[in-house]
């Protein structure tokens, strides 16, 4: 009995999905041939580039600190999260012995603006507060 009562489900929902299949937009958006264009914005990749303190991260996520992802308020301030992320200096487009690479980094960007005074890095000290979570220090 139960048997027949799971089967009888299973065909009530192939039957939906069939449905749902016939019915569906014939305009939605083709996703196997999508055309975009991307350009450098070379203002913002200028913030990034640094010779001391941190130099590189990954992983790379944003977040305006006021909520709103887009239009008005613009956010005063907006978090950036990396993954793995490199500190130390950088001499004649070479890393110099010391460099290392910690495993999460965040910087804080003052304004909506790429302006390098306007951003402050901030990386893990070697002070545990528990297993898995560091104290942040700022970065030169």
């Amino acid at each position: 009995m139960n048997r027949l009562k799971f089967t009888s489900g299973i065909k009530e929902i192939v039957l939906l999905c069939c449905l749902a299949g016939f019915f569906s937009n014939s305009n939605a958006q083709d996703l196997t041939n999508i055309k975009f264009t991307a350009t450098e914005a070379t203002e913002w990749t200028n913030l990034f580039v640094r010779n001391n303190g941190w130099f590189g991260g990954d992983g790379i996520y944003t977040i305006p600190l006021n909520g709103v992802e887009s239009g008005k308020p613009e956010a005063k301030k907006t978090l950036f999260i990396f993954s793995d992320s490199m500190i130390g200096n950088i001499k004649d487009d070479k890393m110099e012995p010391g460099a290392k690479m910690i495993h999460n980094s965040i910087a804080i960007l003052k304004g909506t603006k790429p302006v390098k005074d306007n951003i402050t890095f901030f990386g893990k000290t070697t002070r545990r507060i528990t297993r898995k979570l560091y104290l942040c220090r700022k970065l030169p």
